[in-house]
């Protein structure tokens, strides 16, 4: 599944310039350009210097993963235009398996509670943050070690709550959990 088309409907492929160092801060007109970006510059750290129209395009509580995002291998992907779907990766490593040597349950919910969160940040101004009240996981298939990809969308969003709806997808394509995410939003 190629995820670039998930969140802005460019082609991963497309980019000539993949692979190319990059240093320089990039202004971008609007969110589907950074994203195009970000999905094709292999080397570029997006977290430090993408700016849209003179803004930062991820707010630090996006670009900076915390402890437990950092444990999970959390990269975050980037979101569609209208910043309410979003795409996330995380390593889910073979210390991460439990005796039948798949991925214990209690990581996978902390990925889909993971990448709801940074979705429903998007969606905020600065001075707002959000904290999880309520996470549903419906758990699909077996995940095995290796790379998981979060898919997000944010279903409903008022000055008090916002739920994001969240897929987890294997190496393989194969849709291993499934959540959903209630978060409170409050004042930073």
């Amino acid at each position: 599944m190629d995820y670039a088309d998930y969140i802005c409907g460019a082609s991963a492929g497309d980019n000539t310039t993949r692979n190319r160092p990059c240093h320089q801060e990039h202004v971008c007109d609007d969110v589907v350009a950074l994203n195009n970006h970000i999905l094709n510059e292999d080397a570029c750290d997006y977290r430090t210097h993408f700016t849209i129209d003179g803004e930062l395009a991820l707010n630090d509580a996006i670009s900076t993963r915390p402890p437990g995002a950092q444990l999970l291998g959390r990269e975050w992907l980037g979101y569609d235009e209208t910043r309410q779907r979003g795409v996330a990766q995380f390593n889910a490593r073979p210390d991460f398996t439990n005796r039948h040597g798949t991925i214990q349950g209690g990581f996978l919910a902390a990925m889909l509670d993971s990448a709801a969160g940074i979705t429903a940040l998007a969606a905020l101004p600065p001075n707002l943050s959000v904290v999880t009240v309520l996470l549903t996981t419906r758990f699909l298939k077996p995940a095995r070690a290796g790379t998981i990809t979060a898919m997000s969308r944010l279903t409903k969003h008022d000055e008090r709550e916002i739920v994001v709806e969240i897929d987890l997808v294997d190496a393989k394509d194969v849709r291993v959990a499934e959540g959903t995410a209630h978060f409170r939003v409050i004042k930073r």
